[in-house]
């Protein structure tokens, strides 16, 4: 199983991107055996323009909710949910929506929910079959379906 270590090197994530014109510094995928259940993906996200503009925000991928986890090994301070505002939202959702540039074929968004199960050792490697919905019957609380659409309103409720 690969969620074996309680402190996850920043090596151990699945990448999914970045586009800082977006303000988007990493968007990655990274289970963490501390919050099993918790269904997210991490993004390093410009707060301001400022020396310390970046924060670590953990957003899920079934509801609207942004998970605060005040530990992280990769030294930015955790984005809070009442820091997130539409205009972040719209440039996620913007990056999310977007042509993944190792899997052509797949949106971002696509590519994080195969990796987010594919990391947590519920599927095997193979993005194809997984876009094709052929997991989706995985009855686990921390599976996201291949069918599960991006949120709309991350953190704003």
């Amino acid at each position: 199983m690969k969620i074996l270590r309680r402190n996850t090197s920043i090596f151990c994530m699945a990448t999914i991107g970045r586009d800082e014109e977006l303000g988007l510094k990493q968007v990655m995928v990274n289970p963490e055996r501390l919050h099993i259940g918790d269904t997210y993906f991490k993004s390093i996200i410009e707060v301001s323009k400022d020396k310390k503009g970046y924060k670590l925000g953990r957003f899920s991928f079934t509801d609207s909710r942004v998970f605060v986890h005040n530990s992280n090994n990769m030294g930015y301070r955790p984005l809070k949910s009442n820091e997130v505002n539409s205009k972040m939202v719209k440039r996620l959702r913007e990056f999310m929506s977007n042509q993944n540039k190792d899997f052509l074929k797949y949106t971002n968004w696509d590519v994080a929910k195969y990796y987010w199960n594919y990391e947590y050792d519920l599927i095997p490697q193979g993005i194809d079959d997984y876009m094709e919905g052929i997991h989706d019957n995985i009855s686990h609380g921390s599976y996201v379906p291949s069918t599960q659409e991006i949120q709309i309103t991350w953190g704003l409720n």
